[in-house]
């Protein structure tokens, strides 16, 4: 494996630019600079070549765990709990995965039934869906714009549903009728002025 296609190589470089840029910006000095390019290194040795857990991270680890109830059943595999990649293939069902470095647990796709027209269950490709097809996520979201659309008729008084952002009349009758009175306003205001 070369160097450019480790895991997490790109993140790295990317951290080492970013510094990079802040310390040339004059918002951190050499002191703070040196600091953070020794943690980017570490925290990419420590999932490149593996997980090396000192017994400080060990043991904060371990409280982290522990703490608020949430380190029942929790894993015990050292490669998931100081991964630094995105996919878990442990038992622990993402739960425990990258918990040395205070990750979240990954969200896993479950089934899901559709929240505009019900039907279901569906097996979701992404942890976010909540509809069925692309027509169901476009009805739902055309019903939540709806009450932003509707507005009132100047001539008419009617509310009705704007089909486009700029509409102002309900009907092309209605428009005839506004549009004549803003003449006429037009010109009188011009003519008394």
């Amino acid at each position: 494996m070369t160097r450019i296609d480790a895991p997490g190589y790109r993140r790295y470089k990317n951290r080492r630019q970013t510094i990079r840029r802040r310390w040339q910006a004059g918002h951190i000095d050499d002191d703070e600079r040196a600091r953070l390019l020794d943690e980017a290194r570490d925290a990419y040795r420590a999932g490149y070549d593996g997980v090396r857990l000192d017994p400080a991270t060990r043991a904060a680890v371990a409280a982290w765990l522990v703490g608020d109830g949430d380190g029942v059943d929790h894993c015990n595999n050292e490669e998931c709990l100081g991964a630094r990649w995105r996919s878990c293939k442990c038992s622990c069902d993402g739960r425990w995965h990258g918990a040395a470095w205070g990750r979240p647990p990954i969200r896993r796709c479950g089934w899901y039934t559709c929240a505009w027209c019900g039907s279901g269950p569906y097996r979701q490709s992404r942890p976010t869906q909540r509809y069925c097809s692309p027509r169901c996520w476009g009805r739902a979201r055309r019903a939540r714009q709806a009450p932003r659309r509707r507005t009132t008729c100047p001539v008419c008084g009617v509310r009705f549903a704007r089909t486009r952002r700029h509409r102002v009349y309900c009907s092309a009758d209605c428009a005839v009728i506004g549009r004549r009175r803003n003449d006429r306003a037009y010109s009188h205001r011009s003519r008394s002025s």
